[in-house]
């Protein structure tokens, strides 16, 4: 499957409705993911990008939905992505939103590594994680084309990845089936022959409920504090975090 760009056909072109209760700009993960949900609370949702969905780092990157290794401030938040991946393609019936268990091992050579990997095997058991040692013997039982001088390693059986570049579009789909309208090449600041400007969007969202802003680039350059001057919006919620960063 080609990569997909700026320049790959459009795929999401419903129509703007006259009022919503919560904007959402950007259609990476985070913004898909939070229109989805917000959907199956019963909000009223607009999904715009000024590009495709998934179209930059959101289809770029590995998938993983790893637990393993994380910051003990990211853990709770993976542990309950591996929970909710396990079960996405069947609540959505998009099969590409399939979850494959294919476990993470991390190997180290040496014994300053092998203690970050048993201290954070404490926290491991602290969320109840499949998360457990390995000898060296084990290490080279089990990868013996792996060449090093491994000492051990750290495996959690139940780590696991998704395909991002079908992965979020079909959340897109399953976003749409819940009611949420999504529309690509639809920029909220952006001008041209295929992009909505500021005035567009404006003039429909006269008293949308608040506006999501999952767009990376656009939030830095300050664009949504600009943007939501123009609407009786009560609340901006930004949404990127240092949680959100995938692998």
């Amino acid at each position: 499957m080609p990569m997909i760009t700026d320049q790959s056909p459009i795929a999401f072109a419903d129509a703007l409705p006259d009022a919503v209760d919560v904007v959402v700009i950007g259609a990476g993960i985070v913004g898909t993911a939070t229109a989805y949900w917000l959907a199956k609370r019963g909000q009223r949702v607009l999904l715009c990008d000024k590009g495709r969905v998934a179209g930059e780092q959101s289809s770029r990157n590995w998938g993983w939905v790893r637990q393993q290794g994380r910051d003990w401030a990211e853990l709770p938040v993976m542990v309950e992505s591996n929970r909710i991946w396990r079960t996405l393609a069947q609540e959505t019936s998009e099969a590409d939103l399939a979850f494959t268990q294919s476990g993470c091992v991390r190997l180290f050579d040496s014994e300053a590594e092998r203690h970050k990997c048993e201290a954070w095997l404490d926290m491991a058991r602290d969320h109840q994680l499949d998360t457990a040692m390995l000898t060296a013997q084990e290490v080279r039982a089990r990868f013996p084309h792996v060449v090093g001088d491994w000492k051990g390693g750290m495996e959690t059986p139940s780590d696991g990845w998704a395909e991002p570049f079908v992965a979020v579009p079909a959340l897109a789909r399953a976003a749409r089936a819940l009611g949420v309208r999504v529309i690509e090449a639809c920029g909220a600041f952006d001008r041209g022959p295929h992009r909505a400007d500021t005035r567009r969007l404006c003039g429909k969202f006269r008293h949308a409920g608040a506006v999501a802003a999952a767009a990376r680039r656009w939030r830095v350059h300050g664009k949504q504090q600009r943007f939501c001057r123009t609407l009786s919006v009560a609340e901006i919620v930004p949404l990127f975090h240092p949680l959100y960063e995938t692998d």
